[in-house]
This record gives structure tokens, C-alpha cells and sequence, in this order.
């Protein structure tokens, strides 16, 4: 768990431009040992609060090799000493006070190796719920039968589309290495006296074979809900791409759920060769757009898609970024910018001016229903090729008014980097 700080205070005075060269990351706050390796990982854009308001906090799940969906919750040191009873060891790790360790499993004593230069941290990530342990009415659950998980994503629509209670309980949504796809719930309805919060349950409702090549299940190396805090009117819908060169989007109440209901598990769009001559990768619903969404491909290519115009199996556009792409965000606050990570082709920083003026002239609502066909224009405006080795990991790192900047990694050489986008 690294922090990302500015080395001078934030200033309303200076241009962001001028910000962005004093972001730096910490040393680690948290090292934080995993029992398999973690392939995918998001936040959820919401804030967790009790339903006394005793105790708030942020929710990150990954998606890991062992097949299992993890959620964490983000903790200040602060809460976790005056409401946990822990304290800092002075070595460098935090756990329990001795009174409350007895009897507890050693791997849930919380006891955290940190780097940073005075052993003290901020922030730690506290494990609170697995698919490994969860109750599941699916006839399997074996996470070895549904090979590695691949990726994952949030439902954000019920961050602000829903009442108070009903925000309370949230989906995610997995792909895994032997074409399967699932959803999972989450209920984040916590009480003052699960600090931490123990009581998170993962209970999955669906999974279906989504993808195959030749006959054989093929990895299925991305998916979302193709809604945002905005938007829910496509909320049972997913978008998921495979390495069967297809894109296919679902219907949620036509697939398998785990009440042993037959259903037709068939896409309600499948896009495929005669649009992407490789693996589909990547998949970004906008932010506040209601009906696009961006899709990336091992061909090298990023290409925006209308919700509604998916008949023509044709997207508004596409751009080729140089690499096969394996991330795409768009940006946190300018809604026509998507930061690409393009693997051998570095990382870049795609620009749809259309969407950013739609934007900047109409508030959130980003849908261009007013433009014809050829407005649509993609470019590149900011490129990072330090990595040496394929860069797989991109996410903007943005402080509204102060900071814009992006922080990738990339593979084999190990190596994250902070860079400028403006």
C-alpha cells in the first residue's frame, strides 16, 4: 500500500502542470503477504459507513490466482488503535495487544511489515471477506474448477441510484481463465461493533461458461457493468471480452444464477472477427456517460462504443495506441481522456475532444446525441515509454484543481512510475 504525497504543499495558485513534478511516492505503508497472486484489483467508489456513522471507510477487492475474490477495507492507524485495541510493535509491524491475540488464528493477527522511514504508518488494508469462505447456493464453488480469476468490477450504480439501505448491499462482477463468468453480492451493511468490519459477506448468485475457442473454454480477460454512479439503466447488463477475439454483452436475468433456474446463457450482442482480429482485453464503462463504453484488444487498438448502435456491430471510432492494450480508465473529472496501458507500446493518453466538451457544456451527463457520426475524433495527446518491459498496470493519480498525473507498472523489470499527462 503506497501513498502518493507532493513533496510541496498543494497550492490553488500554481497550474497542475507545475504540481506534478513534486509527486512522488512513499515508502510502502503496508506490505500486505497474499497466499496467491493478485491479477486484478478496484476500489469501490464509495465510502462504507455504519449504519450509526461510528466508522466509515473504503473497500478494494481483487481478483487472485487461486480463483478467489477478496475484499479489503482501507483503515486509518487511527481507527484501528482506538477501536481494535491495536498498537504499533515498534518493529515495523502492527497487531493485536496480547490480551486479545489469545486464541486467534496467527494469519488474522494483522501483524503488517511496513517500509516506511519512521515505522509509522497512515493507512492499512484490513482482509475482511473471501469467495473462498462464503455461502454460495451454486452447485460448485471450487475455486480450482474455475481456474485463475482474471478480472473484476464493481457495480457502481448502487452508490447513488439506490436508497440509503439498498446502498448497502453492491455485485461484483469476475472473469476467470476458464471462461466462466460470475456475480458476485456484497453486503457491506455493517454494524459499530464490526470494527473491523468482520460480518462482509460474499454470496454468488451467478455463474455461466461465457467464452470458448474451438470448443474449449477460453480466458475471459475482462468485464464490467455497463453502468456508473450516474446510470442504471443497463444495471443488468455486462460487457466481458475473451480471448476468443469476441466482445459479448449480457443479460443478467438470462443467465445461471445458483437457484438451479435453466437459462439461455446466450449474449444479447456478440461482436467478434469482423471487428477484432485478436483477444478482447480491456473493458471502462464512462464515468457519466449513459451509454458508452470503451473496449481494448490485443490488435493494438482502443475503440469507443455507443449502447445503443451495438446492432451495427460497428464502433463510433477506434485508434491504434501501438501496443496490445491491457488497461483503460477514463478520467476521473475530464470525461473525454482514457489513460491506456499498451504493454510493449508503453502507456498513452487518449484524447476525445467531443466528450470533454459535451462535457465542460452540459455538466456530468456525457451523450452526444447531438453529434452525427464523424465527430467522434481519437487522439493521442501524451505518451510514457520508460518501462522496459511490458506495461500492464495504468491508473490516473488526480487531486481536482492541484495534481494530474498517471502511475503505471509494468512487468518483468518491476518498476512503477509516476508521469506527467498534461
Amino acid at each position: 500500500l503506497h501513498m502518493i504525497s507532493s513533496s510541496s504543499p498543494p497550492s490553488t495558485t500554481l497550474a497542475a502542470t507545475n504540481q506534478t513534478c513534486h509527486l512522488k511516492f512513499h515508502k510502502a505503508d503496508q506490505t500486505l503477504l497474499t497466499s496467491s497472486g493478485i491479477l486484478d484489483g478496484k476500489w469501490y467508489q464509495k465510502n462504507i459507513i455504519t449504519k450509526d456513522e461510528s466508522f466509515s471507510g473504503y473497500a478494494y477487492a481483487t481478483a487472485t490466482a487461486s480463483g478467489s475474490i477478496d475484499v479489503y477495507h482501507l483503515q486509518h492507524k487511527f481507527q484501528q488503535n482506538t477501536k481494535n485495541n491495536y498498537k504499533d510493535h515498534g518493529d515495523g509491524t502492527i497487531g493485536k495487544c496480547e490480551e486479545d491475540t489469545e486464541g486467534d488464528n496467527r494469519m488474522e493477527q494483522l501483524e503488517r511489515k511496513q517500509s516506511s522511514s519512521n515505522n509509522k504508518t497512515q493507512y492499512l488494508l484490513k482482509h475482511i471477506a473471501s469467495s473462498l469462505f462464503s455461502d454460495t447456493g451454486c452447485a460448485s464453488n471450487d475455486n480450482e474448477d474455475n481456474g485463475l480469476a482474471l478480472s473484476l468490477a464493481w457495480d457502481e450504480s448502487h452508490a447513488n441510484n439506490y436508497s440509503e439501505e439498498q446502498q448497502r448491499t453492491t455485485r461484483i462482477v469476475s472473469s476467470y481463465s476458464k471462461g466462466t463468468l460470475a456475480v458476485h453480492e456484497i453486503d457491506l451493511s455493517l454494524s459499530s461493533t464490526d470494527t473491523p468490519p468482520e460480518n462482509i459477506k460474499i454470496k454468488e448468485t451467478h455463474r455461466w461458461n461465457a467464452h470458448t475457442l474451438f470448443g474449449c473454454a477460453a480466458e475471459v480477460w475482462t468485464v464490467c457493468f455497463a453502468s456508473n454512479q450516474q446510470y442504471s439503466t443497463y444495471s443488468n447488463t455486462l460487457i466481458s471480452g475473451g480471448d476468443d477475439c469476441t466482445m459479448k454483452l449480457w443479460d443478467l436475468r438470462t443467465c445461471s444464477d445458483c437457484n438451479g433456474s435453466i437459462m439461455i446463457n446466450r449474449p444479447i450482442h456478440s461482436i467478434g472477427q469482423e471487428e477484432y482480429n485478436a483477444g478482447v482485453t480491456a473493458v471502462a464503462y464512462h464515468p457519466s456517460s449513459e451509454h458508452l463504453f470503451c473496449c481494448g484488444s490485443y490488435d493494438e487498438s482502443v475503440r469507443l462504443w455507443d449502447m445503443r448502435k451495438l446492432s451495427s456491430k460497428e464502433p463510433l471510432n477506434r485508434i491504434d495506441v501501438g501496443g496490445g492494450v491491457w488497461r483503460v480508465k477514463w478520467h476521473p473529472k475530464d470525461k473525454g481522456r482514457i489513460l491506456v496501458g499498451a504493454m510493449h507500446g508503453g502507456c498513452c493518453v487518449v484524447d476525445i475532444p467531443c466528450l470533454s466538451h459535451w462535457h465542460n457544456n452540459n455538466g456530468s451527463d456525457v451523450d452526444g446525441e447531438d453529434s452525427d457520426s464523424g465527430s467522434y475524433d481519437m487522439r493521442i495527446t501524451g505518451e510514457f515509454v520508460e518501462h522496459e518491459s511490458m506495461a500492464y498496470g495504468a491508473d490516473w493519480v488526480f487531486l481536482d484543481g492541484q495534481y494530474e498525473a498517471a502511475a503505471s507498472c509494468s512487468f518483468y523489470d518491476r518498476q512503477a512510475y509516476i508521469w506527467s499527462t498534461i
